[in-house]
């Protein structure tokens, strides 16, 4: 008896789905990999995203050669070529106009000079250095440089007291009361010594104190240093004088 034939069946090939590989970014720049999905591409030129699972790099190709992606294209380097046209700002200029401004500021508090004089100091600026780009374009009046003094020269003068708590470094005290109308005001300066800047003089704070009495005087002198986060028992000397 014959065998029977075995039945025949037709091979179907199965096909394999593409990822999104990273290499595609060096021939092809304005593309990314989708977050949605590992099977897609996204188009940072159209800003939309576009299937890569079947024909791979082929599916690459066929996003960039239609019309969307070329109109899209067209219109970036338009953007780009105008963009040109303008200059870009120079940040380094606005920091060195604000340093100059700042150092004026501190000369004029350093030498005990008014606000007022310093605005005038400043106008005379321009026509004085007419072949500077700085001198131009800087401008402190009154306003200004109280801020300035306030806000920047004034913390950072009295940074130095943190150096002073985390190193526990000795330090005398002097304080003076000044008479200004009916507002009596105490100025407390602290003199001390580090080895990499010597002998340094800071005032530490002012604070105003109505009563003149040795017990006053202390306690609100401990008060502030406590503020300041500083112990006494780093105080060797204290000065203390009245007017």
């Amino acid at each position: 008896m014959a065998d029977a034939p075995e039945p025949q069946h037709a091979a179907k090939k199965q096909k394999r789905l593409c990822r999104y590989r990273e290499e595609w970014v060096g021939k092809y720049p304005w593309i990314t990999k989708a977050i949605s999905d590992e099977m897609k591409a996204l188009c940072k030129v159209c800003r939309r995203e576009f299937g890569v699972s079947y024909g791979g790099e082929a599916d690459v190709r066929l996003h960039a050669s239609s019309k969307i992606h070329c109109a899209n294209t067209a219109t970036v380097k338009t953007n780009t070529l105008v963009s040109s046209f303008f200059k870009k700002q120079d940040d380094s200029m606005y920091d060195k106009i604000a340093a100059a401004e700042l150092t004026s500021v501190f000369h004029c508090v350093a030498h005990q000079q008014s606000y007022r004089s310093l605005d005038c100091a400043m106008k005379l600026m321009p026509k004085l250095y007419s072949d500077s780009a700085i001198a131009k374009h800087v401008s402190c009046g009154r306003t200004k440089a109280e801020a300035l003094v306030t806000n920047v020269l004034a913390p950072l003068a009295s940074d130095f007291s943190k150096s002073l708590e985390s190193k526990d470094i000795f330090f005398s005290i002097a304080t003076d009361a000044s008479n200004r109308g009916n507002v009596k005001t105490f100025p407390i300066s602290v003199r001390f010594w580090t080895p990499e800047q010597g002998i340094q003089t800071r005032v530490l704070d002012f604070f105003e104190q109505a009563a003149e009495s040795a017990d006053a005087v202390t306690d609100t002198l401990l008060n502030k240093l406590k503020e300041h986060k500083l112990s006494f028992h780093r105080v060797p000397t204290l000065l203390t004088m009245r007017q």
